[in-house]
Order: C-alpha cells, then sequence, then structure tokens
C-alpha cells in the first residue's frame, strides 16, 4: 500500500514538472512573440458578428468602436493562455500522442469560441449597461468562468480518454 501511494506521488510530481516546464515556455512565449495579427484577427471575427447583429461597429486595426465605447483587443483578449494552459495541461497528464492531438484539436476551438462569446457579452453589457458593468463583468465573471472552463474541458477530456497513469483514472 505504501508503494502505491508512493508511485502515485511520484506521478504526480512527475506531472507538475512537466506543468512548470511548460509554464517557462508560455512566459517565453509571452515576452518575444507578437500577437498582433491574432488580436487583429479576433477583432476581425467579432466585427463581423457585431455587424451581423445589427450593431453599428467601427474597427480600426484592433480597437473596436461600439456605441460610443472603444474597446482594444489586447493579447489577452485572443486567450491565448487559456489554450496554451489547457495545451499544457494536456501534454503534462501523459496520454498518447493521439488522445493528446485529439484534445488539443477539440479544446482549443472551444476554448477560442467561448472567448469570442465573452468579447462579444462583454460588448453588449457596455454598451447597454454602461462601463460600471464592464469590469464587473471582465475581471470577475470571465476572468473565473475562462479559468473554470479551461479545467472543466481537461477534465472531461481526462475522463473520456483511457490513461496509463494510475492517478487520473476514473474513479
Amino acid at each position: 500500500m505504501l508503494e502505491d501511494k508512493s508511485e502515485e506521488l511520484k506521478e504526480v510530481l512527475v506531472f507538475l514538472t512537466k506543468l512548470t516546464l511548460l509554464s517557462f515556455l508560455m512566459y517565453i512565449i509571452s515576452s518575444s512573440f507578437d500577437f498582433y495579427a491574432f488580436q487583429e484577427f479576433t477583432a476581425d471575427v467579432i466585427y463581423e458578428v457585431i455587424s451581423t447583429i445589427g450593431m453599428a461597429v467601427e474597427k480600426e486595426g484592433i480597437r473596436l468602436g461600439v456605441g460610443g465605447f472603444d474597446f482594444l483587443i489586447t493579447e489577452d483578449c485572443t486567450a491565448w493562455k487559456g489554450m496554451f494552459f489547457f495545451f499544457s495541461l494536456l501534454i503534462a497528464s501523459g496520454s498518447t500522442l493521439k488522445k493528446t492531438v485529439l484534445g488539443i484539436v477539440v479544446g482549443i476551438p472551444v476554448i477560442y469560441a467561448l472567448n469570442l462569446f465573452r468579447i462579444l457579452t462583454l460588448i453588449l453589457f457596455t454598451t447597454q449597461v454602461g462601463p460600471s458593468a464592464y469590469e464587473i463583468i471582465h475581471s470577475f465573471l470571465w476572468h473565473s468562468t475562462m479559468i473554470i472552463a479551461v479545467l472543466v474541458l481537461w477534465i472531461m477530456w481526462i475522463r473520456k480518454a483511457e490513461y496509463d497513469t494510475n492517478w487520473i483514472k476514473r474513479s
């Protein structure tokens, strides 16, 4: 029994070590990568959605003007950190390459789509309620929701995948 606990602890430490190393990679990416094209792509998608629902919207680069308010699509508005963290969780979990790739192919678009919905609701609430709604919705509601969504997607992936490691098998 003590050997089983020791093996579980070893697997958890390997998982956390992989996750930590991937976090360093995320730091390197964040300090050296230019996200402007991804920011502009995100702004383009939001522009099209807002136009489609019949609201007047102006776009200049990564800035959107809606209802008398300006919204800047920053690096963080692209959800790249959430997508990278999800990717890191999958890689660190130690499943097969096929199952990991499947998790990435399904999970990353889901996170990005949720992020687009997040941006759209922020814009709609701000234009309808005013700027006081922005900070509450942005900093509290959506920040937490995005973190929880990434973790829930990862847990769903764990439950669907059959793993080689004991500590993440469904009980």
